[in-house]
């Protein structure tokens, strides 16, 4: 997708990879707390297409910043738990960067938080 926009388009890679996350955080914004599984599965497909052989932090940044804003709203719905293996995995892999290290680690660090909270009120 992003080699297909950015030649065709004559951008650069990166700046279609911020595009694809910026229009992923958009539908979490106008989703907000009503989002359902379907929509996100589909918020998080596009936020990993958006960042996928991502060779610039920025990129990985603004897709660690779209999962922030998606782990606040799905704090109370419970949706967020069946792709945890995924996002995990991810944050594992982006916490080598030395670039975004520090923003991986926050989410893993809220990511716990959103687990002992739902482990303490499940």
């Amino acid at each position: 997708l992003v080699e297909l926009l950015s030649s065709q388009y004559s951008i650069n890679p990166w700046n279609v990879q911020i595009g694809i996350i910026s229009s992923a955080k958009s539908v979490i914004k106008g989703v907000g707390s009503d989002i359902t599984p379907d929509h996100l599965s589909s918020i998080i497909e596009l936020i990993y297409k958006g960042m996928e052989n991502a060779k610039y932090s920025v990129v990985r940044n603004a897709a660690l910043e779209a999962l922030i804003e998606l782990i606040g709203i799905t704090r109370e719905t419970g949706v967020l738990e069946p792709h945890l293996p995924k996002i995990n995995t991810q944050l594992e892999i982006l916490s080598k960067d030395n670039a975004v290290q520090l923003m991986a680690e926050k989410v893993k660090h809220l990511l716990e938080e959103h687990l002992s909270k739902k482990a303490k009120t499940g």
